[in-house]
């Protein structure tokens, strides 16, 4: 079990240890390798939410919902089968917790 840490994590940091996370999950290995040498991370950096496809890929989608989809709607037809409620946005933040991930 890793030790919890009460300082709030460099955000520049963390968002590349996110990047290159994704980066390894999405099969992009050369990419992550010049990644990792770049950001000055370590070989065996992981990212507190470790999930299967990477949280940036899951963040994107969650973006994607909330600003693309309902903006899109309104072009096609007002189909609100596609876009995400409030309460979908809530959800994701009480999984999540905080912003400092």
């Amino acid at each position: 079990q890793r030790a919890m840490s009460n300082e709030a994590p460099d955000p520049e940091n963390m968002l590349n240890v996110y990047i290159l996370d994704y980066l390894n999950k999405q099969g992009y290995n050369q990419s992550a390798d010049m990644f990792l040498k770049e950001a000055s991370l370590e070989n065996d950096t992981k990212p507190r939410i470790d999930i299967p496809d990477g949280f940036i890929f899951e963040w994107w989608y969650v973006f994607w919902d909330v600003f693309f989809v309902p903006n899109a709607s309104e072009t096609i037809g007002n189909n609100t089968q596609n876009t995400t409620s409030h309460n979908d946005v809530c959800l994701y933040y009480t999984i999540f917790g905080s912003c400092y991930i």
